[in-house]
């Protein structure tokens, strides 16, 4: 049986010395955008 993946739901960063930071929840479409980005970051480039 294949085990559930977790999934991530929001995303937090925050500069260091009190500078800012930003929180924003990830939705499906940019879920599958940036594994479209990642798949092509790690793929080779065959000439």
């Amino acid at each position: 049986m294949k085990a559930d993946r977790p999934i991530l739901r929001k995303v937090s960063i925050n500069l260091p010395f009190g500078i800012g930071g930003a929180e924003w929840e990830v939705d499906s479409t940019q879920r599958r955008a940036a594994w479209a980005l990642y798949v092509e970051a790690v793929m080779p480039i065959k000439a």
